[in-house]
């Protein structure tokens, strides 16, 4: 592969933990790239199914490492380590790129250098890779900042859709380990701090729904997401007129995740601590009940 530190470049990263299933799929839509990539790294987290084997069939066409069992974050970051690129793209295991992918977000940051990240449109995907709708998915360009404080869907495709400016991947200290199923937001959220954000509208991601999905676990969600808000409002003082709203809205959030698993104690909580926080969460819970009550009469009465 030509040298390419002195221009710009793209590595790819893919953590992989007991990937078997979509593994193969996942490196060869990366291999299948029309632009060339400087390293794709795979970072295999502690398998213990046939993960291993599968990445062996690619021989020298990707770097396999392999590290004992620390969760996403730390594998992500032990990729990027490996890689000497200008620009990080990071795909899971289970999702796909479309071959365009990497050129025409690499071709956003050519012509706007000044972006921090450049995302995609976003198809979502079932485990038998039908897709579940016609709607590609788009978050939005500019300071979103602000957005994804407020939990805003600005960014899509989790931690495969976006490409990072290495500087910014390097100044924020990459993903943190501390954080699970929020990791992406959280890096997100501590890079659109410092400059704009691109998209690239064509859907160049397909995005896996399934039962495994880290998103699943609401408790894990719960923890990630609160920890990381009030981290980011206590260390910048611009987001103190929307600290409580931004809470709130999280609130809100794991009320009704709680509630469709039909933990309707914490959901319960949830509402309550949401209401503190932003009284007019009162009246979005009534009518959200009200609704309710009024599904449940119409089935029992038809």
């Amino acid at each position: 592969m030509s040298d390419m530190r002195d221009v710009s470049s793209c590595s790819a990263v893919i953590p992989a933990f007991n990937a078997e299933r979509w593994i193969r799929q996942a490196v060869d839509s990366v291999l299948a790239q029309t632009h060339p990539l400087r390293q794709v790294v795979i970072v295999d987290d502690g398998s213990t199914d046939r993960t291993a084997d599968l990445l062996s069939e690619f021989g020298d066409r990707v770097r396999v490492v392999r590290q004992n069992n620390r969760g996403v974050a730390s594998a992500r970051n032990a990729g990027a380590a490996l890689t000497d690129s200008t620009h990080l793209a990071f795909l899971d295991a289970d999702d796909v790129w479309e071959p365009e992918k990497v050129e025409l977000q690499m071709a956003r940051f050519a012509a706007e250098p000044e972006l921090v990240m450049v995302q995609c449109g976003v198809v979502e995907i079932d485990a038998a890779d039908r897709e579940l709708s016609e709607l590609v998915l788009k978050g939005r360009s500019g300071d979103i900042y602000r957005d994804l404080v407020m939990q805003e869907p600005v960014v899509c495709g989790g931690g495969s859709g976006a490409i990072f400016a290495r500087w910014v991947f390097d100044i924020v200290g990459g993903f943190d380990p501390r954080f699970s199923t929020s990791a992406d937001w959280q890096l997100w959220l501590r890079v659109a701090r410092h400059g704009p954000v691109g998209i690239v509208e064509e859907p160049l991601l397909r995005y896996r729904i399934h039962d495994s999905n880290m998103h699943t676990n609401i408790d894990a969600e719960r923890h990630d997401m609160l920890q990381g808000l009030r981290e980011a409002i206590a260390s910048d003082s611009a987001l103190a007129s929307v600290g409580p709203r931004a809470l709130a809205r999280c609130h809100r959030t794991l009320a009704g995740g709680y509630w469709q698993q039909g933990r309707y104690g914490s959901s319960i909580a949830q509402m309550i601590a949401a209401s503190v926080r932003d009284s007019s969460n009162i009246r979005y819970f009534i009518g959200k009940l009200r609704s309710r009550v009024s599904h449940y009469d119409c089935d029992n009465n038809g």
